[in-house]
């Protein structure tokens, strides 16, 4: 199993999820939130690119015994690179739905928005640690969502 692939995934999921939360929220318009879409999905899959492409270099440099093809399957660029960029079109993308009919639809999307980050936060809980770890773990990013909305809503309005 990769894990790059499952560590770029989480990451460009909730990346996703939470920038275009915060755009949302922030008052962007349709037009400026895809292009946040886009151009966040592009620069996290090229961040997960090159941090998996210097964690395999320093890898194959650190271990010189081992088989750098073996060390190459570890550390896919291209695998963390790509998961990233889908999770964060996926998760960013959920969060500019409210934009597209006229007007925002702000209580279907905070129970979008909640249900995503108590779900994703959950996502990364090891099935081994106790029953209501994934709970936890998944309020906590609710709560530092809803925080990180907050003062981009604040921050909105006065500007």
């Amino acid at each position: 199993m990769n894990h790059n692939r499952i560590r770029a995934a989480v990451m460009g999921g909730l990346d996703g999820v939470i920038t275009l939360l915060l755009v949302v929220v922030g008052g962007f318009q349709i037009r400026e939130a895809i292009l946040v879409l886009l151009a966040g999905a592009l620069s996290m899959s090229i961040a997960e690119f090159a941090s998996v492409s210097a964690q395999r270099d320093t890898e194959v440099a650190a271990n010189p015994l081992h088989s750098v093809q073996e060390i190459e399957k570890e550390f896919n660029p291209w695998d963390a690179g790509i998961s990233s960029f889908l999770s964060f079109a996926a998760g960013g993308g959920l969060m500019i739905l409210p934009l597209i009919p006229s007007g925002h639809h702000w209580d279907s999307f905070g129970w979008i928005m909640g249900g995503l980050l108590l779900f994703l936060g959950g996502v990364y809980s090891s099935p081994d640690q106790y029953p209501f770890q994934a709970f936890k773990n998944g309020l906590r990013l609710l709560l530092l969502g809803a925080v990180a909305a907050g003062l981009t809503y604040l921050a909105g309005v006065l500007l």
